[in-house]
Order: C-alpha cells, then sequence, then structure tokens
C-alpha cells in the first residue's frame, strides 16, 4: 500500500519554516495508482520504508508541534484562525477555481468554501472575545453554593494534548477540512488529515492554509486507499490524548469502517443524519410557507450532488398535498439544474454513494413505492409507506437511517395530525445529529410536534413564511442557502467545548479567583488610593477595588426620575398603595438606583466606554431616606489589542455591589468597559 503525503510538506520538512512557493492556482492532480486490496497493502513501497512507519513518524512530528503550542492563549489561537479566514479570503478565486475544476455548481461553492469559513469565524469569535488568556477556561460563570457564599464551585477547561485525525469524506472537503482542523488548532492539538482520494478544492485548500499559519507543522495530509486501511494501520498507533473526528458517512445500513481502538480518548462523528420535514395542514400549496419549505427541501437533494450531511432526505405532508408538493420540487429541479454541469468531477465516494441510492431507490420502487418527481436515476421524489421503505411499522426515523445518502427524497403522507403525532412518538431511533424542519402556523400544533422531535433530532427550524413573492427564487434560494451554512456556525462551538478536558474545580472565592484571574463576591477587595478608572489596562489588577461615597435618596429624586422616564407606577408615586403593598412604602425606580450608582463612581480617564451590563439583579428596595454607596471591583481583564495597532485596548469586567445604610445589598451587576492602554514609551 502506497500512502501519498502532501508534496507541500514531507516529514523532512522543519515544523515553523514558512512556505517558499508562491501561492497559485492548482490544476486537478492526476489519480494515484490504483493498488490491490488485501494483506499486501501495509507493504512497504517499493522506494521508500513501511507506510506505518512514515505514518508513525509523522504522528511523532505533529505531537511535537502541538507541544509548542500548549503556551499559547486561546484568544491568539482564534485570532489565528480568524486571519486564516481573512487570508483564505483573498485567495477566493483560487478555490472558486478549483470549485470549477470539480464541477461545483453555485449552491456547491456556498456550502462548501463560503459555509467552511463561516463556520471557523463563528468557531473563533468567541475564544477571541470573550475567553481570557489564562489556561483555564469557564464555560459557564462560577457560582456560589446555595446559601454559602465561603463555597465556590467552577466548572474549567484546558487546552487538549495530542492529534486530532480527520477522517475526510469527500462531499464537503472544504468545509470538513476547515472546521475539523479549527477544532483541532483552538483546542492546541496539531491535526493529520486521511482522504481516500485527491479533490481539486481539497489540494487547492491545504497549501492556502499552511501560507496563512504560524506554524507548518500544524497539519499533515495522507491519502490512503480506503477507509479500513486507516482503521487497520492508522488508528492503532494513536495514543489516548488523540482524538479522531470522522466526516465521511457510512453505507446506509451497515456499520462504519472504522471503530473506536479500546482506550482512545472520546470520539466525536461528523452530524451526518436524515433530516426531517414535517409539514402541516394548514399550509396552502402556492403559500410563501409552502414555496419557502419546498426550495429549501429541493436545495437540500441537489447541493453538493444530494450529499449534503444536513440535507432534509423525508418528509411528512398530508396525502392531498403529495402531488402539489412534487410538481414544486419539479419545477425547483428543472429551474435549477440549468445552472449545474452536464458532466463534473466525482469522488468514487460519491459514484458509490449514487449507485447506493439508485439501487435503493429501484428496489423501494419493486416493493411499491411510487416515483413522484424525477428519476430513478435522481433526483426522485418517492411517495413510500413502512413495507416499501424496508423499515418496522411506526419506525420513521429508523427508514430514514436506512436511506443512503444522495438524493432519494421520501415522501410520506398521512392522513390526519393525530396519525403524525403518533407516527413521531412511536419511532424506536434514539436521539441523533438530524435536523427537522416544521412548516406550520398553528401554535399548538408546533409544540406538539417540537416536543416530539427534541427526542430525535439537534436542530428543530421552525420555518417562517418567507417574505417573498413565490417567484424570487433568487432570495428564496439565499435563504436556503443561509440555513444549510448557519448549521454548521451553530454546531462549531459545542462542538469545541467536546475536544477540551473537563474538570471543576471547588474552594474558596480567594482560592478560585486566584486561580482563573477573575475577583468572586465574597474574596478582599484590594482598597487603591487612585481610582481605578483612572488607572490604563496594563496598570489595573483583578481585586482592585473603590468604596465611593454615599448618596441619601430623596423624594425629589423619584420625582424627577419619574418625570424623565416616564415611568408614574404606583409604587413610586401612590403613597397610600404603596402602604398597602408587600413593600409598605414608595420605593426608588430600580433604573434610578443603577442610575445613582453609576454617579458614584463614573470618572474621566482612560476608560473609553462602557458597553454592557450582565447579571443585574435588584435584591432590594430602596425608598425615600435610604442612603446608598457602591463598591466598584475590577473583576477581569482581557487584551484586546490589535497587530499592528499604535495603541492597544482590553475589556476590563467590573463588580458593582450596591449597599444601603444597613450594609445590606440592594443591587449587583457587571460592567463591560473599554480601557486604553498607555501610549507607547509613556510612564506609568
Amino acid at each position: 500500500m502506497t500512502v501519498h503525503a502532501d508534496s507541500e510538506l514531507t516529514l523532512d520538512s522543519p515544523l515553523d519554516s514558512p512556505l517558499s512557493a508562491p501561492i497559485r492556482p492548482v490544476a486537478t492532480p492526476a489519480r494515484p495508482p490504483r493498488v490491490p486490496r488485501g494483506p499486501q497493502e501495509a507493504a512497504a513501497p517499493v522506494d521508500g520504508p513501511p507506510a506505518t512507519v512514515l505514518v508513525r513518524q509523522g504522528l511523532a512530528r505533529l505531537r511535537a508541534a502541538a507541544a509548542r503550542r500548549q503556551e499559547d492563549a486561546f484568544p491568539l489561537r482564534a485570532r489565528q484562525l480568524i486571519e486564516l479566514c481573512d487570508h483564505l479570503q483573498t485567495q477566493r478565486e483560487v478555490l472558486m477555481q478549483a470549485g470549477w475544476l470539480a464541477g461545483y455548481a453555485p449552491w456547491d461553492q456556498r456550502l462548501d468554501i463560503d459555509a467552511g469559513l463561516q463556520a471557523v469565524r463563528a468557531l473563533a469569535q468567541a475564544p477571541a472575545q470573550d475567553w481570557g488568556d489564562a489556561a483555564l477556561v469557564v464555560p459557564r460563570p462560577p457560582h456560589s453554593l446555595p446559601g454559602d457564599d465561603t463555597a465556590w464551585m467552577a466548572p474549567v477547561q484546558t487546552s487538549a494534548e495530542g492529534v486530532d485525525v480527520l477522517v475526510l469524506g469527500l462531499h464537503r472537503p472544504a468545509a470538513h477540512l476547515l472546521l475539523g482542523f479549527a477544532r483541532a488548532w483552538l483546542a492546541g492539538r496539531a491535526c493529520l488529515a486521511l482522504s481516500t482520494e485527491s479533490h481539486p478544492v481539497l489540494e487547492a485548500l491545504l497549501p492556502l492554509m499552511r501560507s496563512g499559519l504560524p506554524h507548518l507543522g500544524a497539519i499533515l495530509r495522507w491519502q490512503v486507499s480506503d477507509e479500513t486501511w486507516a482503521a487497520s494501520q492508522v488508528l492503532p498507533l494513536l495514543e489516548g490524548t488523540d482524538h479522531v473526528q470522522i466526516w465521511c458517512a457510512r453505507t446506509a445500513g451497515e456499520p462504519h469502517p472504522i471503530a473506536p481502538p479500546q482506550g482512545l480518548a472520546p470520539w466525536m462523528r461528523a452530524p451526518v443524519a436524515a433530516g426531517l420535514a414535517v409539514v402541516g395542514e394548514d399550509v396552502e400549496p402556492g403559500s410563501a410557507l409552502f414555496n419557502h419549505l419546498a426550495d429549501q427541501i429541493a436545495l437540500g437533494t441537489l447541493a453538493l450532488q444530494g450529499l449534503h450531511e444536513r440535507a432534509v432526505r423525508g418528509v411528512c405532508l398530508p396525502r392531498a398535498m403529495v402531488p402539489a408538493f412534487a410538481q414544486a420540487l419539479t419545477v425547483r429541479w428543472q429551474d435549477w439544474q440549468g445552472s449545474h454541469p452536464v458532466t463534473h468531477w466525482q469522488s468514487a465516494s460519491t459514484r458509490h454513494q449514487h449507485a447506493l441510492a439508485r439501487a435503493w431507490t429501484q428496489s423501494a420502487l419493486d416493493t411499491g413505492a411510487r416515483l413522484l418527481a424525477g428519476t430513478p436515476a435522481l433526483p426522485a421524489a418517492l411517495e413510500v409507506s413502512h413495507a416499501s421503505a424496508g423499515a418496522a411499522s411506526g419506525d420513521l426515523f429508523g427508514a430514514l437511517a436506512r436511506a443512503p445518502l444522495g438524493s432519494p427524497l421520501l415522501l410520506w403522507p398521512y392522513d390526519a395530525p393525530e396519525a403524525l403525532s403518533a407516527l413521531l412518538a412511536g419511532s424506536t431511533q434514539g436521539p441523533g445529529d438530524a435536523l427537522a424542519i416544521l412548516a406550520t402556523r398553528d401554535e399548538r400544533t408546533r409544540k406538539d410536534w417540537c416536543s416530539r422531535l427534541a427526542r430525535h433530532c439537534r436542530v428543530i427550524h421552525t420555518l417562517p413564511e418567507a417574505p417573498v413573492e413565490p417567484e424570487d427564487h433568487a432570495r428564496t434560494l439565499r435563504g436556503a442557502w443561509a440555513l444549510l451554512a448557519s448549521l454548521d456556525a451553530t454546531e462549531a462551538p459545542a462542538s469545541l467545548r467536546e475536544l477540551l478536558p473537563a474538570c471543576t474545580l471547588v474552594g474558596g472565592p480567594q482560592e478560585i479567583g486566584g486561580v482563573l484571574d477573575t475577583y468572586l463576591p465574597g474574596a478582599a477587595p484590594q482598597d487603591v488610593a487612585v481610582h481605578p478608572f483612572r488607572k490604563h489596562f496594563e496598570d489595573l489588577s483583578v481585586g482592585d477595588s473603590l468604596l465611593t461615597h454615599r448618596r441619601t435618596v430623596t423624594e425629589a429624586d423619584i420625582a424627577a426620575f419619574g418625570g424623565v422616564s416616564g415611568d408614574y407606577f404606583y409604587m413610586h408615586f401612590d403613597a397610600e398603595a404603596a402602604a398597602a403593598s408587600p413593600f409598605g412604602r414608595r420605593i426608588a425606580h430600580g433604573y434610578f438606583v443603577l442610575s445613582a450608582a453609576a454617579g458614584l463612581f463614573v470618572w474621566p480617564g482612560p476608560v473609553l466606554a462602557n458597553y454592557g451590563l450582565e447579571h443585574l439583579r435588584f435584591i432590594q428596595p430602596v425608598g425615600i431616606g435610604d442612603t446608598i454607596q457602591a463598591r466598584l471591583t475590577c473583576k477581569r481583564k482581557q487584551d484586546r489589542t490589535r497587530p499592528g495597532a499604535r495603541r492597544g485596548q482590553g475589556v476590563v469586567a467590573w463588580d458593582v455591589l450596591v449597599t444601603n445604610q444597613r450594609g445590606e445589598a440592594v443591587l449587583r451587576y457587571e460592567i463591560l468597559t473599554l480601557v486604553a492602554r498607555r501610549d507607547p514609551g509613556s510612564a506609568p
């Protein structure tokens, strides 16, 4: 078996040297010669060491490259990914030419290259903006134990060691490579990509990625004969800290050839599952909602030759609506196929999937299914029953799982909403990664279907009525593109969390806060002589605190705030009604107390802007004659200086606690500010 390593990065290449070759369009590579399968596949090539030796050496170098990046903070890695996306965007013409060589239609381009870049940006956005520079990430805010402010718990995650192995399918090579690599990069890992064939987009994308990365050793790709060889020869070489992302679809009805070896870290599989659309009886053929649904489903059967892993492949609809829906699909397929190349590049895996789809379609026709739109050569819309779909009675999701990836669309008619609810409730298929689309105007029906589908689907899209004319296919098609592409971006942040090792910290606020570089209520504040708002970003320390002067709330304050805000609620102005309330007296507006507290600590200085409040709670009422005082404490910091900026800035979160004359907490919140850094060379 000959393993084809990427020519741009050999095992003898330095890990951190830049590419010397200029970026240029990449032509379609010659397909490697076919090697007979059998025991000799793992034998050494004629002119080199055995393939497994090369893989072992490559994994060792990748682990060394990952170890060098463990000290990089999460925000730095995230900014590097965003810069990589910017770099790839400047080379979009190169990628588009590669897509043209692959026979991409416009929707292929949007759902592979563009959706991949969009998903990577979404994945990097939160770490770049919100994650601190500490080695530990806090996915959820720390919290104290009920009734005990001295004991705190903080869920934390940290960088992952080892190598991510991407087993790539070729129906969306750019999106899968970009998203899989981005997960590994943010987690602190290096990346080994395995693919069974060449692909024009893949061959163009890899050198562009390397030229936009600070470390060449972060990614390496091998071309192998098939997934079974990868499972038997590559995966046993992995260690317990390594991870596997599987982006290729299994053959319908058969187990995936890749099974996790014992002792390997938890695996991640790509969200490849059959999507389902459910249509209510109130959706009228020809309406905007009906047309929006038809656009979404028709695109899914054509997008990337019907192999998009989020495409809907089953539709439950009223029996009377079946002819109109089949006609709507036919019109869209005929219109949109006009822009698709007549002949286009296909991988062997794509041809295999289409062959399976045609065979499955013919088998369904032979057992009672009806062809309503398209042809058995695909795309095809089939009206099916349990028997023709090869499923047990009531097993709707089981039937969809047995259908192959590709373009056959199963139309499953129902006679009454009650029958459909029973069908959804009776399915034996467990929870999955599928997409469900709901099209109904009835709120009660929508709630019922959502509760039933939530057990089977990761994403439920309640389809809005499209605000476009039925003939405006361009806009509705863009909406369908946007939905499928946004699913990658939606799932990316959650999938990153699955890669990072998790832990829980338990301890006092001083100790937990010190580990996480944050101030927690209950920890001892550090009273400072200089007002914290007069300090530049680098001069502030977490825990710096100021106890402000006091202010007594008067009746004139309440009258003035009511006049300015227009809030004349009786609790603020009607003494008799307020006396009969649970508070027993007139109270000040909560937002007046919030504003008055800001007046106690606001001070001109390097603070550039206040751009938000978080976790605001009005704890106790403040009445006429009460005296309030605020404590302002630097809670956490994050540098936001952009590369090349003359003067940087950072984000500072402040804990604000407002108390009354008895020392009781009346208001607590967190304020977010942008704070300038000092000019280079200036004295602190």
